[in-house]
């Protein structure tokens, strides 16, 4: 379960809860297991194939210190 606030590893301030934003049109970030794959497939369709894991990054962004802290949870 995704928490909408954590404590800030930094400066312990409060940490909300957002996403980082890749390419256009927006989606949200995703951890791939495996190394990077290179080649004009692997640009156009990602680096998401279906042999690999893939988890939705969530982010965190500390309202005191501006701090970022993700976490990859929620698998696809």
């Amino acid at each position: 379960m995704i928490a909408e606030s954590l404590s800030c590893y930094r400066c312990q301030g409060t940490s909300t809860l957002g996403m980082l934003v890749e390419h256009y049109p927006p989606h949200q970030a995703r951890w791939v297991s495996g190394a990077a794959r290179s080649g004009r497939a692997a640009r156009f369709f990602g680096e998401g194939s279906g042999d690999r894991d893939r988890y939705r990054v969530v982010t965190y962004r500390c309202t005191r210190c501006g701090a970022l802290e993700s976490f990859a949870q929620e698998r696809e």
